[in-house]
């Protein structure tokens, strides 16, 4: 085979396979490398084969880590337990409350913080808005606060008689709806302050979810009631199958869809249509939080058995994220899938990456590129982290000595 074939063939390959990247830093273009050519030019053609047989080695090379390269970021601040967390749709800020009384708002890329502070007592549950700009929060003092994050200035929503366990956002952060130990959900027009009180519940109300454009609510409550509600009408479906109270539920995009988690250990998905529901199970104590990606097809779970639990709802498959050490209170995802965001009564605000969980066997190149290199990242800080520690154990010894 003479060179200007090889040069066609080369070219080829390359544009066939143009999104592909490379194992390792630096990331770059796939490259046709010496044992490729003479390939070419013994054999006048190069094989998927070969090509997928490499790829097959370099995953089994990850071996058994491959799972545990996934590590996530993680973001201390909080002082004390970490109540509630929510994202973004674009999956680039996170806003985190708890116990400390303050409200966090970190930037996933960079680490930068804002910290929002108003209320006088714990709070309980906070959301954000599709655009990130703006939070609510709910709390122990009984109110509701609307903050702008750019501005930093907040409205204070108040009408609950007891504390507030939950808060829910519109996309467009007009409309807020709230819920608590006074047995009412309640649904505020963020600008004017305005609320309308939903009836129906006899008792506190653990949990609201909210469409997107704000027109329908799920809340659930200690009776084990999943209930559906028209915003505009008042109008209310119950979902009955939990056989205890019901911690936390979620909602799909266009509201037909309801997944929620409690006392009972069991993930139901719910069509609010039909009123039926599909069990998920998997956690071995009370399920304190879920979520659900915009399609449906992915639940995110968390519970006080100290796991964050990913489910496919097509085939019941599931993922767990092992890494709190204590109790998961909240757990949101963004809006593409790509990020799951937990919180805890370690204090502790994990982001992960979620492309990769349960979906190994389905890797193309550019992922697994990407998973090399962050293993190897990953393996880097471990060993400088221990060269750290051996360090601090010379400089005691020389101490004593």
């Amino acid at each position: 085979m003479n060179l200007y074939k090889i040069l066609l063939l080369s070219l080829a390959l390359l544009l066939h396979w143009e999104c592909v990247v490379a194992v390792g830093p630096p990331k770059r273009a796939l490259r046709i490398n010496a044992f490729t050519l003479q390939r070419m030019s013994e054999t006048g053609r190069v094989s998927l084969g070969d090509w997928r047989e490499r790829f097959e080695e370099r995953k089994r090379g990850l071996g058994d880590q491959f799972g545990g390269w996934n590590q996530p970021t993680e973001f201390q601040g909080h002082t004390d337990r970490v109540n509630s967390v929510a994202m973004s749709a674009d999956g680039k800020r996170v806003v985190s409350g708890g116990y400390d009384r303050k409200v966090r708002v970190w930037d996933i890329d960079t680490g930068e913080l804002s910290v929002f502070q108003g209320h006088t007592d714990r709070v309980n549950s906070v959301a954000m808005s599709a655009d990130g700009k703006r939070v609510v929060a709910g709390g122990y003092d009984r109110k509701v606060r609307v903050w702008d994050i750019a501005t930093g200035k907040s409205t204070v929503l108040e009408g609950h008689t007891d504390l507030v366990r939950i808060v829910a956002m519109s996309a467009d952060g007009k409309r807020v709806v709230s819920g608590g130990d006074d047995s009412s959900a309640r649904v505020w027009d963020a600008a004017t302050g305005k609320s309308t009180v939903l009836e129906g519940h006899r008792s506190t109300v653990n949990s609201v979810a909210m469409s997107v454009d704000g027109r329908w609510v799920a809340s659930g409550c200690s009776y084990g009631k999943v209930c559906v509600w028209d915003a505009d009408t008042g109008k209310s479906t119950v979902l009955k199958g939990h056989t205890n109270t019901v911690n936390s539920v979620a909602m799909s995009v266009d509201g037909r869809r309801v997944v929620s988690g409690g006392y009972d250990r069991k993930v139901r998905v719910w069509d609010a249509d039909t009123g039926k529901s599909t069990v998920l199970e998997g956690h071995m104590d009370l399920v304190q939080a879920v979520a659900m990606s915009v399609d449906g097809r992915r639940v995110v779970t968390g519970g006080y058995d100290g796991k964050v639990c990913v489910w496919d709802t097509d085939t019941g498959e599931l993922s767990v994220l092992e890494g709190h050490m204590d109790r998961v209170n909240s757990v949101a995802m963004s809006v593409d899938g790509r990020r799951v965001v937990s919180g805890g009564y370690d204090g502790k605000v994990r982001v992960w990456d979620a492309r990769y969980i349960g979906i190994d066997r389905t890797l193309s190149y550019e992922d697994l590129g990407e998973a090399e290199c962050k293993m190897l990242a990953y393996k880097k800080e471990q060993e400088k982290s221990a060269e750290r520690q051996e360090l601090g154990q010379l400089a005691q010894e020389q101490a004593i000595e």
